[in-house]
């Protein structure tokens, strides 16, 4: 546990090894370890799916499928699945051209294209920005009349990303003919100006969503934190790649029926002693991320000088137990933009010069498949006696507490969203501690099943 600044190792691998696997089983069966990786959630994020508004629930539709886990810790996690897919579209290579002048004709398009691609995008997010502080003192205004008005800068930079394309695509037929077709096509879908990238006007590969400015994810994180339950800024209106969620609609309908009913949908159990290491999954399931204890508790204020001995996770009487009203996976598919035949055709076909995209490190290394969500869960947590009275009495310690249970966390609000010591049932009986249920209106993203491209 970690008490102010200190903190005490509890076999945290094969808890969280545990607990990995008895998810990874009891929602997505058995995986092939050679073609699919799981990556959890550090810390179990909102996702509002189900939100009454559409262009929200779209908005987190896009972020389930367009963030890209880690491939490990000391790799950051990429930009998202557009903008890694467009980067292979922008480097197939088609083959040798002869002519030298036709050579270094596409060489200079493809570098004034990219060039005029990267200056758009910057100053697309800085008439975004600009927009959203404008809407404070106009909020009807929309982001094209916005730009129209105030930042000029925009239509300009947009209409240089035009002459640029132009030039590269009219080169490009000019050195391969109909052979750049398919090419042509998939980057006009993906594009900033028409395409899956657009913001500003909807298309046939965007959507309308509600989104807010968020931080980016901290170094190290395997999943970024993209889904904001709260933001201190409105969430404003613009488009974003397409991306459908399949089956979510009826079985979060399920869930609440199961909420109100106190039905009990899926359990996940850790149990004590040697059978806490028997785990057969690879642990951990991408890049040898640790992800430290799995009971921890913070506590401001403590007299550092009383160390929380470590819980003996080797007792027989140590298991925890998590009962999800509602727990399963949802296929989750790109739009219309994205198509996995240019991946397999073109993936080993690349310039010379492009940077790495596949394999290990690469941004398109994992694709998403599928999102693993829960659903108001409740945690029992059993213990040692001796155990159980040190955990008790430091958590009913009149001090600003969290504690964290895996992905899970309870405590002050200052320190957690999830729930509060109002939550926490004690057992002095039995040695057991209750969280919960944590009665929420938001289900929860606890992993993403990516496919290793």
């Amino acid at each position: 546990m970690t008490i102010g600044a200190q903190t005490t190792q509890i076999s945290a691998d094969h808890v969280w090894g545990a607990y990995y696997q008895d998810l990874i089983r009891t929602v997505a069966g058995c995986l092939d370890a050679e073609k699919q990786v799981v990556t959890l959630a550090e810390k179990a994020m909102p996702i509002d799916l189900g939100s009454a508004d559409p262009e929200i629930a779209a908005n987190y539709a896009f972020e389930a499928g367009n963030v890209l886990p880690a491939w490990n810790p000391e790799t950051a996690a990429p930009d998202g699945l557009l903008c890694a897919y467009s980067a292979f579209l922008d480097n197939i290579d088609l083959g040798n051209v002869s002519d030298p002048d036709l050579r270094h004709r596409i060489h200079s398009a493809r570098l004034n294209y990219q060039i005029a691609n990267k200056n758009f995008a910057t100053v697309r997010s800085q008439a975004v920005v600009a927009w959203i502080q404008h809407k404070l003192t106009e909020p009807g205004i929309s982001f094209a009349a916005f730009a129209k008005r105030h930042f000029p800068l925009f239509t300009l930079a947009g209409q240089f990303l035009r002459g640029a394309d132009s030039e590269f695509e009219a080169i490009m037929f000019e050195a391969y003919g109909a052979g750049y077709s398919d090419i042509a096509d998939a980057r006009l879908k993906c594009g900033i100006i028409s395409g899956a990238a657009a913001v500003d006007t909807q298309t046939p590969f965007n959507m309308a969503v509600k989104r807010c400015i968020s931080s980016q994810a901290a170094s190290g994180d395997l999943l970024p934190e993209v889904f904001q339950a709260t933001s201190p800024a409105a969430p404003f209106s613009t488009f974003a790649p397409t991306f459908k969620v399949d089956g979510f609609a009826p079985a979060y309908a399920e869930w609440q029926a199961n909420s109100v009913h106190g039905v009990v949908a899926e359990t996940i159990t850790i149990a004590g002693g040697p059978r806490v290491s028997s785990s057969a999954c690879p642990w951990p399931p991408a890049g040898g991320k640790q992800l430290g204890d799995f009971l921890k508790m913070t506590v401001v204020g403590a007299d550092t000088s009383d160390p929380q001995p470590a819980i003996n996770t080797w007792s027989h009487d140590f298991s925890v137990t998590v009962l999800f009203t509602g727990l399963d996976t949802f296929s989750v598919t790109p739009g219309e933009w994205y198509d996995p035949r240019m991946v397999e055709t073109y993936k080993d076909r690349l310039l010379p010069t492009a940077p790495r995209l596949f394999g290990e490190g690469g941004p398109m290394a994992l694709l998403p498949t599928a999102v693993i969500i829960g659903f108001e869960p409740s945690i029992v947590i059993s213990l040692e006696n001796s155990d159980y009275q040190r955990f008790k009495r430091r958590c009913q310690a009149q001090l600003t507490t969290s504690v964290d249970i895996g992905p899970f966390s309870i405590g002050s609000p200052s320190l957690s969203e999830r729930s509060t010591q109002s939550n926490v049932h004690y057992d002095d009986a039995r040695s057991t501690i209750t969280i919960g249920p944590m009665k929420q209106t938001l289900p929860m993203l606890l992993g993403v099943v990516s496919t290793r491209l």
